[in-house]
């Protein structure tokens, strides 16, 4: 039987990526830019999945297997990972003999990056790709197309093709976990006067330049 998601997270150091993650994709809910409440953003975020029609009245955390109750979340989750994902590109691959892809011809030898960035923002694909809209990844009450769907790469946070990230399915419910319980365990409110800072910066991963500042308080139940 597998262990639940609270003992991985606090034994495993694939946490630590996670949580990582968690930063960049939980902040653009919060962050509305040209808003000026952020507040109002996050109540209307955190009312419009519904957590509370799903978790006890009560109950100290959201469980693994409340998560594919809340389809809204995980959209959320990969809203957030198609505008910024962990990593701007994957490794660099090298073509091991002429190829003609897209009308252009890449000679053999060629070192090829893939920057996974510019796929998840491209406006021929996405309509207003720097938009944060969950509900286009909603198809009804469903979710859409997977992330690691092989027919269609329109965003890669987890890489793609044999060697896409083996973690990806358990990295995605780990942001779900860790995402739902942030907003069922907390309430957040911006210092007054600061803004939110969406640019960012490479380190191990891709973060937020500027840190959000914010004032965290127990939620009411």
């Amino acid at each position: 039987m597998a262990p639940p998601l609270r003992a991985v997270l606090q034994s495993s150091p694939l946490a630590l990526f996670s949580a990582t993650s968690a930063k960049i994709s939980v902040h653009p809910p919060l962050a509305q830019p040209g808003k000026p409440s952020v507040v109002i953003s996050f109540r209307k975020f955190s009312t419009r999945l519904q957590i509370s029609e799903v978790v006890a009245k009560g109950a100290k955390e959201v469980e693994e297997d409340d998560l594919h109750k809340i389809p809204y979340l995980k959209a959320v989750v990969l809203e957030s990972l198609r505008i910024h994902p962990p990593n701007t590109s994957l490794i660099p691959h090298t073509v091991m003999e002429d190829v003609e892809l897209g009308g252009y011809t890449i000679p053999k030898d060629t070192t090829v990056n893939i920057v996974t960035a510019l796929i998840g923002r491209d406006p021929n694909v996405w309509e207003n790709p720097m938009e944060f809209r969950p509900e286009r990844l909603l198809t009804g009450e469903d979710i859409g197309e997977e992330v690691s769907d092989v027919t269609a790469f329109k965003m890669m946070p987890f890489g793609a093709g044999r060697r896409m990230c083996p973690g990806n399915r358990l990295g995605l419910l780990l942001l779900q976990y860790l995402v739902s319980n942030l907003v069922w365990n907390f309430e957040f409110k911006t210092v007054d006067g600061e803004g939110v800072d969406l640019s960012e910066k490479e380190e191990f991963l891709v973060v937020m330049k500027n840190p959000v500042r914010a004032y965290i308080s127990p939620r009411i139940k």
